[in-house]
């Protein structure tokens, strides 16, 4: 594996890949809405910023939201068995609570773990991603610790158009989608589609594992736990919007994906898990200077577990947002001035803990205020946030962010910035009752500092950027008691690399992250972080056909084994994805994968298996993009 590492570094600046529908996206005048809450050209991002368009997401092959963000700089992926089960994302070292995801501006994580189930995303209807790598919690708040992951779905412009896609392959993996959306008239904009996909095929937990009790003489995985696991989603999307005025507009979003998990475990071996994000806002242009937009949104989590068809319990998390951003043309750059109010209640059924309400306090409030400007005079780029929130349950919290850039010739760019940032504890860590909740936490917070290079012209992109962040009052929940506290400290260095470009006739693209988790305490590497890791391919277009070779990489990561909790280390892994396409028309395309062709055994998660060598068609009718 150290070769292998060793070999994605030196071929960093070397043929990788993308397809005649996955070209390079470079910065030219890409505007980004992530790193600021307002439109701001990618070129002048002070934030490591990546967008994943449309046509990149199609072409990846990528099913679901974990699959896709694997492939990204400065983010590893662990996740408990095949597509739909538990999956976490760690952004430069920041766990899965600590990172914010969005789906059309609405959060959807639960506010009892404090993360989002990315696992339940799938891609059919998303039409682009932006990922703002380090901290912007004087931006968003709490949980954007270690970034931002904002998904945007289909929107509907242009003439009334249809498109449709199928999808089959291997161990009953098979998927549909179809979608309808366009103009209606001169000023409304639609867009209403549905997607359904089924996957599995193997178990998640490794035989070995099975039958084996652990240090109190329990089974946590019973011999009926050697079956095939799988999974089934239903995901809906629809926007609506009306242009009732001259830059005046009202518009409706509405998400959902319904996800039916088959896990192993005894005490839960079944989930149905939906996620939904449903918005109502107005945009208003009220000068030349000043623009506003007021956004009333429900984000939801609702889990329901069971074993075997008994019910184990239900947790359903609500948070319900008021936004209200202004938006000034001030100088030489904006101002950005909002105030937001944010209401979390969890619900929980009597059999989540034996008949008992698992939470002392079910409901908390935000209410919060914050200021931002950015712009640029001459070849200096500079921006400046603050941010203050108020919680109901511990009190008040403020954050900043400084950040400066220089463009020193034509087509390069330094850039770095200074932050801070902090998380709001949970339920769980406040009121859960398995442990015994805390009600004196206070939030984590963390200092954050980075150091970027940019070049971005002649068919190139290329970017190298240093962070370091420094974690402090982290709540762990130490034994005997495992009760919650704030004792945890952690400092994440590291160097990203990322290169994009179209060279000897190959399109290629590159990542590649060298990082020192540390957990300060006891000076161990974190949990789930390797300390390198990266992805690369290459890919080249032949008239109507195109192919692409993918390899992703990691080094060994630490973990823990499932039955005694001591702790293992998984190795290091490299996986090859081959993908084939045949365009019979600008409109219709057929694809070929072959995914994890080498059919390596590697792990993501201990004691829990990973897809092995599985082939997909495709046959795509779309407009075209």
């Amino acid at each position: 594996m150290k070769t292998t590492l060793t070999a994605v570094a030196a071929c960093f600046a070397a043929s990788v890949s993308a397809q005649a529908d996955n070209l390079p996206t470079y910065y030219g005048d890409e505007i980004v809405v992530t790193p600021t809450r307002t439109d701001v050209p990618l070129a002048d991002a002070l934030q490591a910023t990546t967008v994943i368009t449309r046509a990149q997401i199609k072409a990846s092959g990528a099913p679901d939201l974990p699959t896709l963000l694997a492939q990204q700089a400065g983010i590893e992926v662990a996740q408990n068995g095949g597509i739909g089960t538990t999956a976490s994302v760690f952004m430069r070292g920041a766990g899965s609570n600590q990172v914010l995801i969005l789906v059309n501006g609405v959060r959807v994580d639960s506010a009892t773990t404090g993360a989002t189930a990315i696992d339940q995303i799938m891609l059919s209807d998303v039409e682009r991603i932006e990922i703002v790598r380090g901290n912007v919690s004087s931006v968003y708040g709490s949980s954007a610790m270690g970034g931002v992951i904002q998904i945007f779905t289909k929107r509907g412009r242009g003439p009334l158009a249809a498109s449709v896609r199928v999808a089959a392959g291997g161990q009953v993996n098979r998927s549909a989608s179809a979608g309808l959306g366009g103009d209606i008239g001169d000023h409304t904009h639609f867009y209403l589609s549905a997607a359904a996909t089924r996957g599995g095929g193997f178990s998640a937990i490794r035989p070995q594992y099975v039958n084996v009790p652990d240090k109190y003489g329990s089974i946590p995985y019973p011999s009926a736990d050697v079956d095939k696991d799988y999974y089934r989603n239903s995901t809906y999307d629809f926007h609506i919007s009306h242009n009732w005025a001259k830059d005046q507009a009202l518009g409706f979003t509405a998400w959902l994906s319904q996800g039916s998990v088959e896990y192993d475990g005894s005490f839960s071996n079944h989930d149905l898990h939906d996620l939904s994000a449903l918005s109502l806002y107005s945009e208003n242009r009220f000068s030349p200077i000043w623009t506003a937009k007021l956004t009333l949104s429900q984000g939801e989590d609702d889990l329901r577990s069971d074993l075997s068809g008994v019910s184990v319990g239900r947790v359903v998390t609500r948070n319900r947002t008021v936004i209200w951003d202004h938006t000034l043309d001030a100088g030489p750059g904006q101002a950005l001035l909002g105030v937001s109010g944010l209401w979390q209640h969890v619900a929980t059924d009597a059999a989540y803990v034996a008949n008992q309400t698992p939470y002392a306090r079910n409901r908390r409030n935000v209410a919060s205020a914050y200021a931002g400007y950015h712009g640029a005079v001459g070849a200096s780029l500079f921006q400046a946030n603050v941010r203050m929130d108020d919680y109901s349950d511990f009190g008040s919290h403020t954050t900043g962010l400084l950040g400066y850039g220089y463009r020193f010739a034509s087509h390069w760019r330094v850039r770095g910035n200074l932050s801070t940032a902090f998380r709001a504890p949970t339920f769980n860590d406040l009121y859960g009752v398995k442990y015994g909740g805390n009600p004196n936490l206070k939030p984590e917070q963390s200092k954050s500092g980075e150091l970027g290079i940019v070049y971005d012209g002649n068919g190139l992109l290329l970017q190298a950027t240093y962070f370091d962040t420094r974690y402090q009052n982290l709540i762990i929940y130490p034994p005997p008691t495992y009760a919650p506290a704030n004792v945890g400290k952690a400092l994440v260095r590291g160097l990203e690399l990322i290169a994009q470009g179209h060279y000897a006739g190959l399109d290629w693209n590159a990542a590649y992250t060298q990082q020192n988790p540390v957990n300060e305490v006891n000076g161990t590497q974190l949990t789930h972080r390797a300390h390198s890791f990266g992805s690369l391919g290459v890919g080249q277009t032949l008239g109507k056909w195109n192919w692409n070779v993918d390899m992703r990489a990691s080094g060994p990561t630490p973990d823990s084994d499932p039955v005694t909790s001591q702790p293992v280390t998984d190795p290091g892994y490299a996986t090859f994805d081959l993908t084939g396409a045949y365009f019979v028309s600008p409109q219709l395309a057929l694809r070929a994968k072959l995914i994890n062709a080498l059919n390596r055994d590697y792990t993501l998660v201990n004691g829990y298996n990973t897809q092995g060598r599985l082939f997909m068609l495709e046959l795509d009718w779309h407009p075209p993009i």
